[in-house]
C-alpha cells in the first residue's frame, strides 16, 4: 500500500507540474527548454502510470479514468462535484439493480454501496480530469458484478430513444432510470461531455465517451418515457360536486379524502344525481409514472354512480 500512494502523490505532483509548464509554455512559444521540460514531464508521467496500474491490478483494484470537458463557459467546482457524485449514485443504483433486481425505489443496500463505491487516487491534466480506483476480485472464468455493473452502465449512457429507456425501465427498474437521468442532467445543466475509461493492468476494458449533446438526447428521451396503469375501482362517499357543463365531478370519501376526475355520460339528464348525496362510484383510475422523476400524475374517469338506497355499506372502499 506504500508503494502505490507513494506513486500517487508522484503522480499528482507531476500532474501539477505539467499545468505550470503548460502555462508557462502559452506565455512563452518559443522557449525550447520549456518544451523539452514538458516532454520529459510528458515521459515521466507516462511511466507512473503504468507502474500505478500494475500495482492496482497486483491489489486486485480497477482504476478508473473520468476526464470532464466544457463545451463553454468556465467549470465550476460546484459543477464537478454535481457530475461526479450523480454518475456514483447510478454506478451503485446499477449495481444494486443488477444484483438484486430491478429497482423500483433509489435505496441501496450498505452491502451495494460498500462494494460499488469508487476511492479517489489523483487527478491529471487535461480539462479536468480524475483517477478513480475500485477493488474487483479477479476470476479465471467469466465477468464480476462489477464487470458487468461498468459495461451496463456505458451501454445504458448511450440511450438515445425512449423505446431504448423503456427496455431498461423493465430490466433495471425505474430507480436505476432516475439515477441516470440524474447524472446526464447534471452534466448538461454544467455544459459538460465525458470521457470515461475502465482499466486493468495496462489495457482498457470499457470505455465511454460522450459530448454534452448526446447526453441532451438522453435527458430528453428519459424525459418523454412514461408508464400508464389503469384500474377499474369502486368508491363510496359523498358526491359534493358535479359541472354538468366541463363533465367533473368530486366525491368525498369517509377519510376526509377526496377523488377528482372527469366523466361522459356517467351524469346526465338519464342519470341524474341529487347533491350532496352519497353514493357508490365505478371509476377508471388512471397513473402515469414519470422516469425521469418520482413524480405521479394520478386521474380518474367516472363510469357510473348507482343510487343511495341501492348501497351495500360493506362494500365501502376509499
Amino acid at each position: 500500500m506504500a508503494d502505490i500512494l507513494e506513486i500517487q502523490e508522484k503522480l499528482q505532483d507531476t500532474t501539477a507540474a505539467i499545468a505550470h509548464l503548460e502555462r508557462s509554455i502559452v506565455a512563452n512559444p518559443d522557449a525550447e527548454t520549456l518544451t523539452a521540460t514538458l516532454r520529459s514531464l510528458y515521459k515521466r508521467q507516462e511511466l507512473l502510470e503504468s507502474a500505478f496500474l500494475d500495482l492496482a491490478d497486483k491489489m486486485e483494484v480497477d482504476v478508473c479514468r473520468y476526464r470532464l470537458f466544457a463545451g463553454h463557459s468556465r467549470t465550476t467546482i460546484t459543477a464537478l462535484a454535481d457530475a461526479w457524485r450523480n454518475f456514483q449514485t447510478f454506478f451503485s443504483v446499477t449495481y444494486d439493480a443488477l444484483k438484486n433486481g430491478p429497482k423500483q425505489r433509489g435505496r441501496i443496500s450498505t452491502d451495494s454501496i460498500d462494494e460499488s463505491s469508487l476511492g479517489f487516487a489523483y487527478s491529471f491534466s487535461g480539462s479536468v480530469g480524475i483517477v478513480l480506483t475500485l477493488p474487483n476480485e479477479r476470476l479465471l472464468l467469466g465477468e464480476t458484478a462489477l464487470d458487468d455493473t461498468v459495461q451496463k452502465v456505458f451501454q445504458m449512457a448511450e440511450s438515445q430513444t425512449h423505446e431504448q429507456i423503456a427496455e431498461y425501465v423493465e430490466s433495471m427498474g425505474p430507480a436505476t432510470i432516475r439515477a441516470m437521468y440524474a447524472c446526464a442532467y447534471a452534466h448538461v445543466q454544467n455544459g459538460l461531455g465525458a470521457e470515461i475509461q475502465w482499466k486493468r493492468e495496462q489495457q482498457v476494458r470499457a470505455s465511454l465517451l460522450i459530448q454534452e449533446p448526446e447526453l441532451a438526447r438522453l435527458v430528453t428521451a428519459i424525459q418523454e418515457t412514461s408508464e400508464e396503469k389503469r384500474e377499474e375501482l369502486t368508491y363510496v362517499g359523498m358526491l359534493r360536486a358535479v359541472d354538468l357543463d366541463r363533465h367533473t365531478f368530486r366525491l368525498e370519501l369517509h377519510d376526509d379524502s377526496s377523488i377528482k376526475g372527469t366523466f361522459e355520460d356517467a351524469i346526465s339528464s338519464d342519470h341524474a344525481v341529487t347533491l350532496p348525496r352519497r353514493y357508490r362510484a365505478t371509476v377508471i383510475k388512471t397513473t402515469r409514472v414519470y422516469y425521469s422523476t418520482e413524480q405521479e400524475d394520478v386521474s380518474y374517469r367516472l363510469l357510473s354512480v348507482m343510487p343511495p338506497d341501492r348501497i351495500d355499506d360493506g362494500a365501502d372502499q376509499s
